[in-house]
């Protein structure tokens, strides 16, 4: 079985390079070798070091064999410790050292943009939330009335369901969606991160690209979750279940990261 995606010492560099305290590295995706290295200067901190990583110990032959098989590393092709070789082994950061961004803060991000987004929906869907709360309100002071009369039945619900009631719940779901499409597809397109994620220190990107998403990424986000979450039942057990993912993602990607083909990682200083 092929090694996992990882940072591994690099196959080509000079003989005797690995012996270095900081012995240069090659990006393996999993499959094939990339151009992503770092060379020489190996993993400084812990907070994006691919698990199981050590410092090798010298190698025999050189070549581009895959991590963990009989031309790699030592002749015998056995790099103990260099890798977590388990099919849950979770990366913690891209092909070019970025580091990904944690569970916690995407789930505060979430919020921020939920609370950002329902003041703005507020504001823009004003006068039909007007009529919806004037509706309920009209309702219970019938039931007031109904209850002061010694009346053992609720009244009709004719005030909260009539056609006017429901035209103002549909505009403002309406204007919902389209607050939510605007707010996440523009600021992720041009700036790379909802004012959720900029506060909280996270951007999106593509995984194996720096750089901003492009139109298709931003809208496939979008469209895979916060669309999808307006489907009754089955769209809210896929929103839970989407928000779960990255929890045993090996690239921590929930299912909109993987149809977006993009990651979320932490912002670099």
């Amino acid at each position: 079985m092929s090694a996992p995606a990882g940072w591994y010492p690099d196959p080509t560099a000079p003989p005797g390079a690995s012996t270095s305290p900081t012995p240069p590295l090659r990006w393996w995706d999993g499959a094939n070798w990339t151009e992503h290295t770092h060379g020489g200067a190996g993993p400084t901190s812990g907070e994006w070091r691919q698990p199981g990583w050590q410092q090798p110990a010298p190698w025999g032959r050189q070549g581009g064999d895959a991590p963990g098989t009989a031309g790699y590393g030592s002749a015998a092709g056995a790099y103990a410790g260099g890798y977590d070789a388990s099919p849950r082994a979770r990366l913690l950061a891209t092909p070019d050292g970025q580091q990904l961004g944690g569970l916690g803060r995407r789930l505060l991000a979430r919020i921020v943009d939920a609370l950002l987004i329902q003041l703005v929906v507020v504001v823009a869907a004003w006068g039909q939330l007007r009529v919806v709360a004037d509706a309920f309100q009209t309702y219970l002071d019938q039931v007031v009335v109904a209850a002061q009369a010694g009346a053992t039945t609720a009244p009709p619900t004719d005030a909260v369901t009539g056609p006017g009631v429901v035209s103002a719940l549909n505009t403002v779901s309406f204007v919902a969606i389209a607050v939510s499409a605007v707010y996440t597809v523009l600021f992720l397109r041009f700036v790379g991160a909802t004012p959720g994620k900029l506060l909280l220190g996270l951007r999106v990107r593509g995984w194996d690209r720096p750089g901003l998403p492009g139109w298709g990424q931003a809208v496939l986000r979008w469209v895979t979750r916060d669309l999808v979450a307006n489907v009754p039942v089955a769209g809210q057990a896929y929103w839970f279940l989407d928000s779960l993912w990255p929890l045993w993602d090996t690239r921590r990607q929930a299912l909109h990261d993987k149809l977006g083909r993009t990651v979320v990682v932490r912002a670099r200083r």
